[in-house]
């Protein structure tokens, strides 16, 4: 699925899915934008993608600051000319709790990063897709956004918002041949989802084993997700095999929710 020569920006890419999506693009052709809010991280990720022969180059990016996405699209097309693939997996986890007993503060952290921090940085990629009338989007939700779970009530929210846009997007995108799609991960064992398990097994008075068990449960075969599972699809979505698909949120969830 070649994608030579052209340009993506991949959100929150410095590490864990976003990196493995900036590593599976750039060894498709891809010059990979590696944006991140942690500009070191993501300065040491696309040398690392250069230096095994993609094309990759960082940008500071915040996804709650809509100049932060005005600058970092300029960016890209003063350098390239082009943007042809946006992926928005820039987000953050839960603070897992009751939802009578969490602080608006809380709920304002979650939704700013998964669902205003994705409309900004769409908002200012879009343009030049609609110049070029052709663009792939690609947004990171989650099995949640499909299956209700307890006390994680603002990032069960952001991630269903993520789908309602989602499918807005590719409604409003497709006479431009400009599509819009979303993925849904499980359960993979990255920084994020660690740091939930952490809690998780406090509020459950549980080990972290135990925790950690309790998803494998939920999961029809049996494993976790892996980083590089979710990028092949993302890969996938943003190549011409995917001309017709928009409007879309696709599981890679290993049977954890069918729906």
């Amino acid at each position: 699925m070649s994608l030579s020569d052209q340009v993506a920006l991949v959100t929150g890419a410095a590490r864990g899915i976003g990196r493995a999506i900036a590593e599976t693009l750039a060894a498709d052709g891809v010059e990979v934008v590696v944006a991140d809010i942690d500009a070191d991280e993501a300065e040491l990720t696309a040398k690392a993608i250069t230096a095994g022969g993609g094309r990759a180059f960082a940008a500071a990016h915040d996804v709650r600051d809509e100049q932060s996405s005005a600058d970092v699209v300029a960016r890209i097309l003063e350098r390239r000319g082009r943007l042809d693939i946006l992926v928005n997996n820039a987000g953050v986890g839960p603070r897992p709790g009751p939802f009578h007993t969490l602080t608006a503060d809380e709920y304002d952290r979650v939704m700013s990063i998964n669902a205003r921090g994705l409309f900004l940085t769409t908002k200012a990629a879009t343009p030049p897709m609609i110049e070029q009338r052709s663009g792939r989007i690609i947004h990171i939700s989650s099995v949640v956004a499909k299956r209700a779970s307890p006390n994680i009530l603002p990032y069960a929210a952001s991630k269903w918002a993520v789908i309602g846009m989602t499918q807005t997007m590719a409604r409003e995108l497709a006479q431009y041949d400009v599509t819009v799609n979303a993925v849904c991960p499980g359960v993979i064992r990255t920084q994020l989802h660690e740091g939930v398990v952490e809690k998780m097994s406090t509020l459950y008075d549980k080990t972290e084993d135990d925790t950690w068990q309790m998803f494998y449960d939920r999961i029809a075969l049996g494993r976790l997700q892996e980083p590089a599972d979710i990028a092949d699809m993302v890969a996938f979505l943003a190549s011409a095999k995917a001309r017709n698909i928009t409007g879309s949120a696709f599981n890679v969830n290993g049977g954890m929710e069918f729906n």
